[in-house]
């Protein structure tokens, strides 16, 4: 895989999250989120990096194919993102991302939460794809997503709403 060059500075993504709420399953206090949104290719790139970062850990899916799993656990004061070349899972026309992503609010071998004082402790998701030209395909109000009451298979993406930022 080629070296991912990102820009530098902040990230043109935004922090997501389907539902801001404290009512958490007091039997697992976890929560589970899928996540979706699609983008349009003339021809795909040689070289296309995308990187995500959550709070509590993701799986992420390019048109079907898993690319990844983590962040692996970290000090959440010191956040670390995941990246990875997505062009060979690319395709000409429409493309899928979807991330299955869950947040604990207790610490647990696989995740360390946020302070009790952070906003994002209750669930957070920032994705970034750079396609070159200057085009970024990033986490923002055009993606899809929706709580996963329980820890079952993903639902159809038809249930998926409009995330709010």
């Amino acid at each position: 895989m080629a070296e991912l060059d990102f820009p530098g500075g902040r990230w043109s993504a935004r922090w997501l999250w389907p539902h801001r709420s404290t009512d958490w399953d007091h039997e697992t206090r976890r929560r589970n989120a899928a996540f979706r949104t699609s983008f349009d290719l003339h021809e795909v790139p040689p070289v296309v990096p995308a990187r995500l970062a959550v709070v509590g850990r993701a799986t992420w899916y390019v048109n079907g194919h898993e690319v990844g799993r983590g962040p692996v656990r970290v000090n959440p004061r010191r956040m670390r993102w995941d990246d990875a070349d997505i062009a060979p899972f690319l395709r000409p026309g429409r493309n899928e991302i979807a991330v299955l992503a869950t947040a604990d609010v207790d610490a647990t071998a696989l995740s360390m939460p946020l302070p009790d004082s952070v906003d994002l402790r209750t669930g957070a998701l920032v994705f970034e794809v750079h396609l070159g030209d200057g085009r970024v395909v990033a986490s923002d109000g055009t993606w899809f997503g929706t709580i996963l009451p329980g820890w079952s298979a993903t639902p159809s993406f038809s249930l998926l709403q409009p995330v709010t930022i």
